[in-house]
Order: structure tokens, then C-alpha cells, then sequence
């Protein structure tokens, strides 16, 4: 048993040896840039975030559901100069907090390019993009109806409505790219901490041609966030190839710009000079529904 013992004890005396000492690693974090996205609300306001990038290891100190302050004003770029630019026009967005600027004399021209000059007075950071305005898409038909799903689990059973919407547009031609939107009119802001984890409410649902045939586009879409009673605006819009592979690849990796941490890296498409994100300009056709 002695010997055994002798063994053992100089197999684990090996495996210790072998065992290598904890090495330091400084890993070099990527300098921070300026992220943007834009929105259309209709076709007279444009809506632009401006924010900061931040490494893995900063979040890694943050709670999801208890964003600090400081962090949040770490990302967010309240104090930025937003100019969106067109045929010789200027016009300085005004800050309406957390990082967002809206523009409300900017007028969208069909076929038009417009410029966007973003710069950081805290950071000293600054990004330029562009964007053309394509043609306005154009709604066929429009139609929704409710429907009750009742499931069960163990011995409760529990109901749930959705919305069914059934949505026909008009497909140009040569190759195409469309977004369509649903917004909740009478919905109450969302919190800020809310919009950075990614709960911004219906989804976005995105096409390219290259799928239909038929001159017209038809889908069936569900949303299970629309109760009977809602005032919704549904919004159609004619954009980009570029934008319409950032919204795919941003679908693919989450919306969260936090959930991406916890996927596999993605390399979005980005149009912005200097910094991340997309700008996109569109004029969105918009219809209005009181859901019943």
C-alpha cells in the first residue's frame, strides 16, 4: 500500500508541477467612436440617436436591470452638434435628451442626398454620413383581425390575443428593398433603460423583392403586443440595400445593443465615416387604425 501510495503522491506532485502560473493579460480596448442611428416618425420628423461605444469589460460591471447613471451618461451623447445638410440647407437638430435629436424643418425630396454631421463636444469625437431619399413605397390594402390562443400548463390554462395583419404593397422594379413598422399612438415613452435592452416594443419586419414574383408583395404578420382599442400607425418605407442588410444582421444579433455581448461578435454594415450605426433617410407611407 506504501507503494501506492508513493506513486500517487509523486503523479500529483507531476500534475501540480505542470501546472503553469497565472499570466496578466492586458487586453488593448478599441478606441471609443460614435455610434448613430436615424428614424423616420413621419414624413416631416427625423429622429437621430447619437451615443458612444463602450467595451465588453465596462458592461461587464453593469447590471441589465440597474443601468447606472454614470454609465448611461458615459454612452449617451446629450451634448452633441447633429447638422443635417441638403442642397446648400443646414439645419442643427435640437437635443431632446438621452442621446436623441430631432429635426423638424428638414424637407424630404425624393431621389435627394442628404448629409449628416455629428460632433461630440465632450469627446471631441465627429462622424459624417449620407443618405438618399428613395421613391415612397405604396400600400395595396391593409386588413387586421384578432385571434384568441388558449394554451394550458399542467392543469391552468391560460388565453392570449394577437394581432393578425395582413399586409399587400406595391413591388417596383429592378431590385427592391422595403421596412414595415407598427407603432402604438397612445403608448407611453418607454424608459431609457428599456430602450437600451432592447424593449422597444413590435418588431420590425423587413422584405427584399428578390423572394416575390408577383408585382405585389403579400405577407401575414403577427403582433402580440396590440390589445382591441389601440390607436396603431402602420408605416411602410422603400429603403436602402445597406439599410436593409444592417436591419438583417441586426435581427440576427439581437436588438439589444447589450444582448450583443452575449452572442457571437457580429460585424455590422455601417455607413457612418468615423464611427457606427446607419443613416438612413425614407419617406414612410403611414396608415392609421383604431384596432377594434
Amino acid at each position: 500500500m506504501k507503494i501506492f501510495f508513493h506513486i500517487a503522491l509523486c503523479c500529483l506532485c507531476l500534475f501540480a508541477a505542470c501546472i503553469p502560473e497565472p499570466v496578466d493579460i492586458d487586453i488593448e480596448q478599441a478606441e471609443p467612436r460614435l455610434v448613430v442611428s436615424s428614424q423616420m416618425l413621419n414624413e416631416n420628423l427625423v429622429l437621430i440617436n447619437v451615443s458612444r461605444s463602450f467595451g465588453a469589460l465596462e458592461f461587464s460591471e453593469q447590471e441589465e436591470d440597474s443601468l447606472s447613471d454614470d454609465f448611461l451618461a458615459q454612452i449617451l451623447a446629450d451634448s452633441a452638434r447633429v447638422v443635417l445638410t441638403h442642397n446648400g440647407l443646414s439645419d442643427t437638430l435640437p437635443g431632446i435628451g438621452q442621446g436623441f435629436y430631432l429635426s423638424f424643418n428638414t424637407e424630404l425630396v425624393e431621389n435627394e442626398l442628404y448629409q449628416l454631421a455629428v460632433y461630440d463636444s465632450a469627446t471631441g469625437l465627429e462622424v459624417f454620413s449620407e443618405s438618399q431619399v428613395l421613391r415612397p413605397a405604396v400600400w395595396d390594402s391593409l386588413a387586421y383581425e384578432f385571434q384568441l390562443e388558449t394554451f394550458s400548463l399542467f392543469d391552468t390554462s391560460f388565453n392570449d390575443t394577437t394581432l393578425q395583419l395582413r399586409v399587400r404593397f406595391e413591388d417596383f422594379s429592378d431590385e427592391n428593398y422595403y421596412m414595415l413598422n407598427a407603432y402604438r399612438l397612445s403608448q407611453t415613452d418607454q424608459t431609457r433603460n428599456n430602450f437600451l435592452l432592447g424593449q422597444e416594443g413590435p418588431p420590425t419586419f423587413i422584405y427584399t423583392d428578390q423572394l416575390y414574383t408577383a408585382p405585389l408583395i403579400t405577407d401575414t404578420l403577427t403582433y402580440r403586443d396590440f390589445r382591441p382599442g389601440d390607436t396603431v400607425a402602420f408605416a411602410l418605407s422603400h429603403i436602402s440595400r445597406g439599410y436593409y442588410e444592417y436591419l438583417s444582421t441586426r435581427e440576427r444579433s439581437g436588438t439589444s445593443i447589450f444582448a450583443n455581448l452575449l452572442r457571437e461578435p457580429v460585424n455590422f454594415p455601417s455607413n457612418v465615416e468615423g464611427g457606427y450605426g446607419f443613416f438612413n433617410l425614407h419617406i414612410p407611407r403611414i396608415q392609421v387604425r383604431i384596432l377594434e
